[in-house]
Formats: structure tokens, sequence, C-alpha cells
């Protein structure tokens, strides 16, 4: 379980080796059999990561709103960026 902005930006390096691991298997290996034995544990692995990169996003914007922090988002009207308030 990711819980700091250390720890994401750990695993966000993570899934890019491994994607560009499987880029690379993709370029070398020349049998398709091989490839998605090869190339099957690490997309596995790639998606867990990717689903603790999203529930650590939920969690931290549900924390942040269930706090009473208020949350703003920035959206661009007429050519200016206004905040708006959202919680």
């Amino acid at each position: 379980m990711i819980t700091n902005a250390q720890e994401l930006e750990a695993i966000q390096e993570r899934i890019r080796r491994f994607q560009a691991q499987v880029t690379h298997l993709r370029k070398v290996e020349t049998n398709p059999v091989n490839y998605r034995l090869s190339a099957s544990g690490f997309f596995a692995e790639i998606d867990r990561m990717q689903l603790e990169v999203r529930e650590f996003c939920r969690r931290l914007r549900e924390e942040q709103a269930t706090s009473g922090h208020r949350i703003v988002t920035t959206q661009r009207r007429k050519g200016r960026s206004e905040p708006d308030e959202v919680a």
C-alpha cells in the first residue's frame, strides 16, 4: 500500500521499468507463445501496481473531502484560469 508521495514516485518508476522491459521483450522475442508467457508476469505486476496508484490517489482525495479540507480545482474560462471551490 502506498502511503506517501515518495512511495508513489518509486512505484511509478517501477511501472515505467516494467513497461520498458515488456517493450524490449516484444522487440527481441520471435516466438509469440514465449512472448506471451514472458510478458504475462510483467503485465500482472504492472496492473497490480497501477491499482495501488489509483487507490492511493482516490484515498487521498476522499480523505481531504471527509476531513473538512476544501478541494480547489482550476478551470479555464475564456483564456483565464479561475479557481473553483469543490468541497
